[in-house]
């Protein structure tokens, strides 16, 4: 049975796509079978993968079919071929997951219509990562509810800490519910990662203090060209540059759980 871990941040810009390929990287390089779902409709998991959002090959499957009962979820399963790590698979997004996410608003039931084809997904993957959009809404309950673990990607500044407190409320939402209807109740909250850390800037350590006094930090992340440098190869730091500091930080959070 696998563990699904959703990477979750409302706020946009705070390097959660990153995390995600790169901590579903590491946990496949350990030999695990993983699957990364991409559920922001901007898509950028997808095309950090190496994947053209829409592309005709993948004949309309991806994280949108996930929500149609008529599909096999299975189906909707690539392999991250650029990756170069057969164990590594990616279910893809594009823009007309946002229309998907406006019907789900309206159907019964719209916050377990996720975790209805991951729960057929668990048999087939050790770890499944879901890469949340950047808002509190529809497609982010669905992600909370299907998932057994939340990690969240926190910028190391003081707005996006100061953003945590709603992130949190949503989460507790899902687990206690408003009194008679709890949506997940067994999720956890793994911690934060702080990400895009720059030592030199005194804001940026103020606010990683702040961060370590309120919350689990599983590590910190620096600020650095490398981790991007590689994505137009659909390639995450771990696997680029497996000895960087970096990766050697991503590495060990996919240890801990």
């Amino acid at each position: 049975m696998s563990t699904v871990i959703s990477l979750a941040n409302q706020k946009g810009g705070v390097a959660k796509t990153v995390t995600t390929y790169n901590l579903a990287a590491a946990k496949a390089k350990e030999g695990a079978r993983v699957l990364m779902i991409d559920l922001d409709p901007q898509a950028s998991l997808t095309i950090s993968a190496g994947i053209e959002p829409g592309d005709p090959d993948y004949n309309g499957l991806g994280t949108i079919k996930l929500f149609d009962w008529h599909v096999d979820p299975a189906d909707c399963c690539f392999t991250v071929s650029k990756s170069g790590l057969d164990n590594l698979f990616i279910s893809p997004s594009d823009i007309d997951l946002a229309v998907t996410e406006r019907s789900l608003v309206i159907s019964r039931n719209s916050d377990i219509q996720l975790s209805k084809a991951i729960d057929k997904l668990r048999e087939y993957f050790d770890y499944i990562f879901i890469d949340c959009p950047p808002q509190l809404g529809t497609l982010l309950s669905n992600a909370l509810t299907a998932s057994d673990k939340v990690i969240v990607p926190v910028k190391t500044e003081y707005l996006a800490f100061r953003g945590l407190q709603a992130l949190m409320d949503t989460i507790n939402g899902v687990k206690t519910g408003d009194g008679d209807r709890s949506l997940n109740p067994q999720l956890e909250v793994l911690g934060i990662i702080a990400t895009m850390y720059q030592t030199v800037s005194k804001d940026a350590r103020d606010v990683l203090q702040l961060l370590q006094e309120q919350y689990r930090v599983l590590g910190v992340v620096k600020q650095t060209v490398d981790v991007n440098r590689k994505i137009i190869d659909g390639m995450p730091i771990v696997l680029a540059n497996p000895l960087s500091d970096v990766s050697m930080v991503y590495c060990n959070i996919a240890k801990m759980f």
